[in-house]
């Protein structure tokens, strides 16, 4: 059986986290490689017993994503980006200085079981390029010279810094480790790193808690009278206090404006653009009525009485401005 019986609880954690079983197939997969290093065919079997699902439904999608090896890999996967800015950048030399140094071919793991090389498409770092990955983790702008170097290490069993390693950028120890990651697991067991399990860290050696503010710390539940007060959102007193919330604005007898004074108070004067009025449908009708002779006379040169006609114009004949065909 591929998975162990922890790989077989975790894959039942997988399962229930989603709400339809096959939905966990891509992890499953993850998990099945991190315990027996590729996806074989007793894997495919399993994963589909555990799913419901048909074993071609399962090998239909291991062997369309490149992340699912199907033979054995490495103990350090090695990746190198093929797609246009690496591979103008030089990628090619640096696939060849890798096989070289390894004595192995492309999508080929090395005696030792140590390294496995493959190319992929794009690592979505091209401002890296060529960009090589290790377990995942980047390496960019590797030139052959250094594509050797890393490999020299990696058959050594050392695994160089990323370039990210000032960020916090770690390269997992083995390529097991890092699909029970890409699982969703967390941290992986060391029996797949090779290191000692973490001890687990007591409640009491925790730094302190900051104590939540109160009411009277926080300044978003303050009163409108003490933030008036000129209180900043530090709680210290500065700065200019506000006018209190009473406090009128000038009236516009007092700024020397006309007063528009009502019964209920005074209001401030305000400058309203005048509008244009509208006219009336009575009135637009009677324009319109007043106006249609005139438009009727440049159109014909004359008004014709209702009731009139003319004949139609042949097809190469056409009534003149007068009237009379041409």
């Amino acid at each position: 059986m591929p998975l162990s019986p922890e790989g077989l609880v975790k894959a039942k954690e997988l399962v229930a986290s989603y709400p339809k079983p096959r939905s966990a197939m891509l992890p499953l997969l993850f998990l099945v490689q991190a315990e027996e290093g590729y996806v074989s065919p007793g894997a495919v079997a399993e994963v589909a017993d555990i799913l419901g699902v048909t074993k071609a439904e399962v090998g239909a999608v291991a062997t369309f994503y490149s992340m699912y090896h199907r033979r054995p890999a490495g103990k350090y996967v090695v990746s190198v980006c093929r797609t246009l800015s690496c591979q103008m950048r030089g990628s090619d030399e640096v696939t060849a200085a890798l096989l070289e140094r390894c004595g192995t071919e492309l999508r080929g793991t090395t005696g030792d079981g140590l390294v496995t090389v493959e190319e992929v498409e794009c690592l979505a770092a091209c401002d890296g390029a060529p960009v090589v990955q290790v377990n995942y983790e980047n390496y960019e702008r590797v030139t052959p010279e250094q594509a050797t170097e890393l490999a020299s290490a990696l058959l050594r069993d050392e695994v160089p810094p990323p370039t990210f390693a000032a960020a916090g950028s770690v390269t997992e120890p083995s390529s097991a480790a890092a699909y029970w990651r890409l699982a969703g697991l967390g941290e992986p067991p060391s029996r797949l790193t090779g290191r000692p399990e973490p001890e687990p860290v007591p409640a009491s050696a925790l730094p302190d808690q900051p104590v939540a503010p109160t009411d009277h710390d926080d300044p978003t539940t303050r009163s409108a009278e003490e933030l008036r007060g000129g209180v900043d959102h530090g709680g210290a007193p500065g700065g200019a206090p506000l006018p209190a919330p009473d406090a009128e604005a000038p009236t516009p007898a007092q700024a020397g404006e006309p007063s528009t004074a009502k019964a209920g108070g005074t209001r401030r004067a305000r400058s309203r653009p005048k509008r244009e009025q509208t006219p009336s449908v009575e009135d637009s009708a009677g324009e319109r009525e007043a106006e249609a002779p005139q438009r009727a006379g440049k159109r014909n040169g004359r008004r014709r009485p209702r009731g009139e006609t003319h004949e139609q114009a042949g097809p190469h004949e056409r009534e003149a401005p007068g009237g009379e065909p041409q």
